[in-house]
């Protein structure tokens, strides 16, 4: 059994008149949709919410980036909807961060979710090897697509609750 870690985040309201959501009411649903990626696609993944508080990600993601998270990385996935980094821990955004040309990262791809039309948080591909880096940049579109089909899920279940 794939054991997959999570911190919670138990505020939720208003912030500035902008509606947040809760991830950490789909915990369960999150870790097993992380599990199948993992299983399925061997694929280590994440989810953060939209104030870039790490949910739950795969064993391996903790380990090697641990729990912390840079917060201007993950703002930028919001902003742009996605990002793909070919080289972690070399953009304007790793600016301040401990892993700052030095990311444990092969390569990282970043969608951004959604509650109707505010933002909820991000979901990450992640390889730590160079294999895994290799097998995505040769399968680019297909991570892509796939990484959208996922999040387009969750924005899914997101809506349901």
């Amino acid at each position: 059994m794939l054991w997959l870690y999570k911190i919670n985040i138990r505020w939720t309201g208003n912030y500035g008149g902008i509606l947040m959501i809760n991830l950490d009411e789909f915990e369960n649903e999150l870790s097993q949709i992380l599990e199948i990626i993992k299983h399925v696609f061997d694929l280590e993944a994440a989810v953060f919410d939209s104030q870039a508080k790490l949910v739950v990600c795969s064993p391996d993601y903790a380990k090697h980036k641990g729990r912390a998270v840079h917060a201007p990385s993950i703002q930028e996935v919001i902003y742009k909807d996605n990002v793909i980094t070919y080289e972690p821990g070399h953009l304007p955004s790793c600016q301040g961060c401990r892993f700052k040309n030095n990311c444990p990262s092969s390569i990282e791809i970043l969608k951004s979710l959604h509650f109707g039309t505010t933002s909820a948080g991000v979901i990450s591909f992640t390889s730590f090897t160079k294999e895994g880096h290799d097998r995505i940049i040769n399968n680019i579109g297909f991570y892509k697509t796939l990484l959208e089909d996922f999040a387009k899920l969750i924005n899914i279940l997101l809506s349901r609750k």
